[in-house]
This record gives C-alpha cells, sequence and structure tokens, in this order.
C-alpha cells in the first residue's frame, strides 16, 4: 500500500469491535486475527459474528474512504479523478478447513467490467491462507470455460485453474488490485491459521454499470471540480424538468 495509515486505522477499528463483540481483552492485533478459530465460532455464531462486527465497523469509520486513501495516486491513475465506490463493506473470515467458501467466480458480472477489486489482508495471508488468481491472458481460457454449458467443461475448468492459478503472499500494508472480470477463487485454509480479508470494488462514476450501480451498489466517493459543476447543472435542468 502506498499510504499505511487509513489501513493500521482500519485494521485497529476492526480489532477493537471484534474484541467487544467477543468480550476478550487482547493487545496483539495478529495474534487475536490468526488465533480466532479458538473462539470455536460454529458456523452460525461467526457468521453472526461477521454481520454484527461489519455493522459496528461501518458505524466507526468509512471503510471504502480509507482502503482508497492508502492506495489514491494508483487508483487515480487507473480511473482519474472521479471515483465511485463499493457501498457496502465486506469483512471475510474464513477458519481453518472451513469448507464454506465461494466458488471460482469473477465481480464483472454484476459490479461492472469497468471496475477493480480491492483485496486486503489484515493478516500474513500465504498458501491457502491466501487467494488464488488467473492472469489476463489465461483468464480469457478459464472465463470460456466458466461459462461454458458443454459437458466436462467444469472438470476441464478445474484441471486448467489448477495449472494457471497464480497465489499471492502477502502481509497486512500490503493490498491486491485487480480487474473484476478475472478469474478467482478463495481455496479453503489450510494454514492452521484464521484468514481475514476485505474486499471493496471501485470505478470510474461515469464509466458503464452493469446489474449493479448507482445509488444500490456504488456511491460516489471522489469528483473533480469540473464534474461536480456539471452535476449541478444537471441537478437544476433535472429540476426545472419536474417542476
Amino acid at each position: 500500500a502506498q499510504t499505511m495509515e487509513p489501513l493500521e486505522e482500519l485494521r485497529d477499528t476492526i480489532f477493537t469491535e471484534a474484541k467487544g463483540l467477543l468480550g476478550v481483552e487482547d493487545s496483539d492485533v495478529e495474534g487475536f486475527f490468526n488465533n480466532f478459530h479458538k473462539h470455536e465460532l460454529t458456523s452460525t455464531a461467526l457468521n453472526n459474528f461477521r454481520m454484527d462486527l461489519i455493522s459496528r465497523v461501518n458505524e466507526k469509520v468509512d471503510v471504502g474512504a480509507l482502503i482508497f486513501s492508502s492506495v489514491r495516486d494508483t487508483m487515480t491513475d487507473l480511473f482519474g479523478p472521479d471515483i465511485a465506490a463499493q457501498k457496502s463493506i465486506n469483512i471475510v473470515i474464513h477458519q481453518p478447513d472451513d469448507k464454506n467458501i465461494p466458488p471460482i467466480h469473477r465481480d464483472g458480472d454484476l459490479t461492472s467490467n469497468f471496475g477493480t477489486v480491492v483485496w486486503v489482508p489484515l493478516v500474513h495471508c500465504f498458501g491457502t491462507k491466501g487467494v488464488t488468481i488467473l492472469d489476463r491472458k489465461n483468464s480469457q481460457r478459464g472465463t470460456e470455460l466458466f461459462l461454458s454449458d458443454e459437458e466436462g467443461s467444469e472438470a476441464e475448468l478445474d484441471r486448467f485453474t489448477a495449472r494457471h492459478w497464480e497465489s499471492v503472499d502477502m502481509k497486512f500494508g500490503q493490498v491486491l488490485i485487480f480487474w473484476g472480470p478475472l478469474l478467482h477463487d478463495v481455496p479453503i485454509n489450510t494454514e492452521g491459521q484464521t484468514r481475514w480479508t476485505l474486499n471493496h470494488r471501485y470505478k470510474n462514476v461515469f464509466s458503464p454499470y452493469d446489474l449493479h450501480g448507482i445509488p444500490d451498489y456504488y456511491r460516489v466517493l471522489e469528483l473533480s471540480p469540473l464534474s461536480r459543476l456539471g452535476l449541478e447543472l444537471e441537478k437544476e435542468r433535472f429540476a426545472k424538468e419536474l417542476s
């Protein structure tokens, strides 16, 4: 990440609120997250904990703005000054050997082929504790198999991705920014530690939207001065048309 402070504020907030929900005292952030599975929450209890945690964190900080501010230069190089961000926040917690994980997928189908995913590890993510992704070249063939209805395509996709997945080894303070349509996967975590991550989506405000747009899925995060002027005029014209 280009700037650590926003990510540190974000992780400290999640740490504090998570401890409060569990009613525990702990000063070791990394140890608390890595050993979270030792609290032995059931699948239902874990999901309730995660949803409560998301609600609490959302009340304390603007997650989308903090993540964006940590990689501002990179994001504005990609999108320009007019930035839309995913409205909801997504804290992902996968305990060791938890098979309740999403299948191979891509994000561009619903949220936009013109956007990126910013994946933020809150702990050291390595091996099966990380995420795997196909690069642009291999994602094209993988997507053909992913969308195919032909018999045997699912098995072929598994064989293809097994050969071409790229695994990440990332510590807290690093982020992975990738194009939404790229195929990616979260493997079953067999590393003996709990996986804690965030993922958030961004795009240019004026780029095309797919099934999810503004204001249901995205919100305007930043606008250039010129865009603000133009939108103000649009609002005035729209108001006159309604009157």
